[in-house]
């Protein structure tokens, strides 16, 4: 590999020792230049290879609880310099007042606890959040519970109020949070690898980013006949469906683009994330569905088919995004089989440019600092050289001749 092309700096810096400084330089010394390098090779590879090889996934869920703390104050002990004066006089008799400390005074602060609000979802992760959501909640789930936390309180008792789920599909609050996963794919120059999308093409074909995420974010990207629809169907079964199949929908509408647009969005997303079923879908100024192509690296490909086949249907289909929810949602429950990216764990990664050259940035600062440290200690070496061992055995040589 390239980056283990930085070992010749070691070498360079053995070499300039020898020639330069070998006096100055003991057996041992010669050998720091090298190992020093290797673990400086090394970790800059694993830092460079995890870089690369990490990506997000999109995990689904559903507020299960929230809970509103109220504020409340508390009494922490502490203890605070306790001051005296006393009257001094100088060397010309002048008389003053002074403030000196003179102990210590024991009383007590109070520490204000602010209200705050937070959510828990179904899988037991907890977020905060603010106060008119839990005022939402409370209200569309139609309960709320009086909490005592029998705190130790100084004068404010600070306690709380919880409401739950009522459990109907209704009301239920999609939460959505991501989640970092190892995937060597996208770092790999392997079979798996996606053709690079330039910017041109994002800006031409109208490719999506992912999402930014609070706690929730669209399950559709893009717009059409009833799309706040679809995207409350798909948003309430990412929540049901992803702890339990591991799996996250997507729909992205591309709107008088020609079926390379969902090639390219393939490509751009590098085959999307192990837990995604991604439908891609054309339509033409009519919202006339012209094309459909759907991704996902589910072991069963046989749903893709299936959702690209209902999606289309005979060719003259009128874009019905609350129907194209419920087919990527039913197709998804019965053929989606969630792909294990250990499975590309031989997959080699190469560390990139950049990579590279800070490697080599940092070896050489590495061995110029050894160098300073050789040359500067206090080990040296005063070994007879080649030359003046050759000199002086042909020197006795002579001696025992005459």
């Amino acid at each position: 590999m390239l980056i283990w092309m930085a070992m010749l700096v070691p070498v360079i810096t053995s070499v300039i020792l020898l020639l330069f400084f070998r006096r100055k330089t003991v057996w041992w010394e010669f050998l720091l230049p090298f190992l020093v390098s290797i673990v400086c090779i090394q970790t800059s590879k694993m830092v460079a290879v995890s870089v690369a090889t990490t990506d997000t996934e999109y995990w689904g869920s559903y507020g299960a609880t929230a809970a509103y703390y109220e504020a409340w104050n508390e009494r922490v002990s502490c203890r605070h310099p306790e001051y005296c004066t006393r009257t001094v006089t100088d060397l010309d008799g002048h008389t003053s007042t002074e403030s000196y400390q003179c102990g210590w005074e024991h009383a007590y602060d109070v520490d204000y606890h602010s209200p705050y609000w937070e959510l828990q979802d179904s899988i037991g992760e907890t977020f905060p959040v603010d106060m008119g959501l839990f005022e939402s909640l409370a209200k569309r789930w139609g309960n709320r519970t009086f909490v005592d936390l029998n705190r130790h309180y100084h004068s404010i008792d600070g306690d709380k109020y919880v409401t739950k789920w009522d459990g109907r599909d209704e009301t239920l609050e999609p939460v959505v949070t991501k989640h970092s996963y190892v995937n060597r794919v996208q770092a790999s120059s392997s079979i798996f690898k996606f053709s690079k999308v330039t910017l041109q093409e994002k800006s031409e074909y109208g490719l999506y980013d992912y999402p930014s995420v609070s706690t929730y974010c669209p399950s559709i990207m893009g717009t059409g006949p009833k799309a706040e629809i679809g995207n409350r169907y798909l948003d309430v079964w990412n929540a049901k469906m992803g702890p339990k199949r591991q799996v996250r929908m997507w729909v992205l509408i591309f709107q008088n683009q020609s079926s390379q647009a969902g090639i390219l969005q393939e490509a751009y997303w590098n085959g999307g994330n192990k837990n995604e079923v991604v439908v891609c879908i054309g339509t033409d100024k009519q919202w006339n569905v012209t094309w459909c192509k759907a991704f996902s690296w589910t072991e069963k490909t046989g749903l893709l088919a299936s959702i690209r086949d209902r999606v289309t249907g005979n060719g003259k289909e009128l874009l019905d995004l609350g129907k194209v929810a419920k087919i990527t949602v039913e197709e998804t429950s019965k053929g989606f089989l969630r792909r294990q990216f250990h499975e590309f764990d031989y997959l080699t990664v190469e560390p990139g440019g950049w990579a590279i050259v800070w490697t080599f940035v940092i070896t050489i600062a590495v061995n110029i600092g050894i160098s300073f440290y050789v040359v500067g200690n206090r080990f040296e070496d005063k070994p007879v050289g080649f030359a003046e061992r050759i000199f002086q055995g042909r020197s006795s040589q002579r001696r025992r001749m005459l």
